[in-house]
C-alpha cells in the first residue's frame, strides 16, 4: 500500500512538472499562447506528451514509424513555421551523441533547412501552401523525453541492454535491435511482435507455440506467384526452411504446396480480391495446420505469417 501511495504521489508530481516545462518551452521560444494563429497539439506517444506548435496554420495529423520517421500533415493559411520541442536526435551508441547531420526534413517532397536550437527544438519554416512535413532519421529520433533531462535519457538509452526486452522498445530501441544477455536468444511473438529473450533450449518449443525467430517488421515478400493471367491474382510470399512447389486456389482456400527441409515459416501478401468475404481471422480447421496471424492490412492486400512444421506438405490460408 505504501509503495502504491508513493507511486501515485510521484505520478501527480511528474504531471505538474511536465505542464510547467511545456509552458517554459513556449515562453522560451517567444510564443504567445493567445496568438490566434497558433495551435498546440499533444503528441500521443508511449512516453510523455510533447507539444508541437504551428504558427500560420493548423496541425491536422501526426504519424510515427519506429522512431525514425515522422510525418506531420498541416493546413497553412499563410507563411509560418512549426516547432517541435524536445526532439532529441540521438545516435544509438554508448556516448549518446547528438548527430544532426543524419536528419533530413522534407516539405511536400522537397528537402528544406531546419533549425535545431540548444534546447533540441526543431523549427521548420513553412510557406502558405505547405501540406506535408516529413522528418527522416538514420538513427533514433526521440520526440518525447523518457526522463526529466537529456542526460538522464541518454543514460537510460545506454543502460537499455540491462532492461527487459519490451522495456527496451519503450525507451527507443527498435524491435530488431533489442539486446539479450549473452546466454539468451531473441525471439518475437507472432501475434504482437513483442520481443522476448529466452534460453536456447526453449526456442524450438516456443516456435511451435506462436513465436518466431524473425520480427514481423523485417519480413520480406521477395517472391511472386501468379494464379492466373489477371493482375489481381499475384501473390507475394517468402519461405524460410522450405521451397515452394506451386500455389492453388481451392474453394475458399489459398494453398501453398511446399517441400520443407526444417521447421520454418511463411509470410504472404494476398490481394483482397482473392480473399473470402467471410470472417477469415479464425483458422481452426484441421487442414489449416496452424493459426495464421494478420500483422498488416493495406487498402489492397492482407499480409499474414505462419509457422511451418518440418513434415508439412502444404499451408492453407483463409479456410473455415
Amino acid at each position: 500500500m505504501k509503495n502504491r501511495t508513493f507511486y501515485e504521489i510521484v505520478k501527480k508530481t511528474s504531471t505538474v512538472y511536465l505542464v510547467w516545462i511545456a509552458l517554459l518551452v513556449l515562453v522560451g521560444l517567444g510564443i504567445s499562447l493567445s496568438d490566434s494563429n497558433i495551435q498546440v497539439h499533444a503528441l500521443e506517444s508511449m512516453w510523455n506528451h510533447s507539444d508541437i506548435v504551428v504558427k500560420g496554420g493548423s496541425l491536422i495529423e501526426i504519424k510515427e514509424n519506429e522512431h525514425k520517421y515522422l510525418i506531420l500533415q498541416v493546413d497553412m493559411n499563410k507563411d509560418g513555421y512549426v516547432v517541435i520541442p524536445n526532439a532529441h536526435h540521438i545516435s544509438a551508441n554508448s556516448d549518446c551523441t547528438v548527430n544532426a547531420d543524419s536528419m533530413f526534413v522534407l516539405v511536400d517532397g522537397e528537402e528544406v533547412h531546419r533549425e535545431i536550437s540548444n534546447g533540441n527544438h526543431i523549427r521548420i519554416n513553412l510557406s502558405e501552401n505547405a501540406q506535408k512535413i516529413e522528418i527522416l532519421s538514420s538513427h533514433i529520433l526521440v520526440l518525447h523525453t523518457y526522463s526529466s533531462t537529456y542526460a538522464d535519457f541518454c543514460k537510460t538509452l545506454d543502460d537499455g541492454k540491462h532492461l527487459k526486452p519490451y522495456v527496451q522498445t519503450k525507451i527507443g530501441f527498435l524491435v530488431n535491435d533489442v539486446i539479450c544477455k549473452e546466454d539468451l536468444v531473441l525471439i518475437f511473438s507472432v501475434s504482437s511482435n513483442k520481443p522476448a529473450c529466452v534460453k536456447s533450449d526453449s526456442v524450438d518449443k516456443l516456435l511451435e507455440r506462436g513465436y518466431s525467430a524473425t520480427s514481423l517488421f523485417s519480413l520480406p515478400f521477395s517472391n511472386i506467384y501468379r494464379l492466373d493471367d489477371t493482375s489481381e491474382s499475384i501473390v507475394r510470399y517468402h519461405l524460410y526452411g522450405a521451397t515452394l512447389e506451386n500455389v492453388s486456389k481451392i474453394d475458399n482456400k489459398i494453398r501453398f504446396h511446399i517441400i520443407p527441409n526444417t521447421t520454418g515459416m511463411i509470410s504472404v501478401s494476398i490481394p483482397h480480391e482473392l480473399l473470402s468475404d467471410s470472417d477469415i481471422s479464425e483458422l481452426e480447421h484441421e487442414t489449416c495446420r496452424s493459426r495464421a496471424y494478420s500483422f498488416k492490412t493495406t487498402s489492397t492486400h492482407a499480409m499474414y505469417i505462419k509457422n511451418i512444421s518440418d513434415n508439412a506438405e502444404y499451408v492453407d490460408f483463409f479456410c473455415k
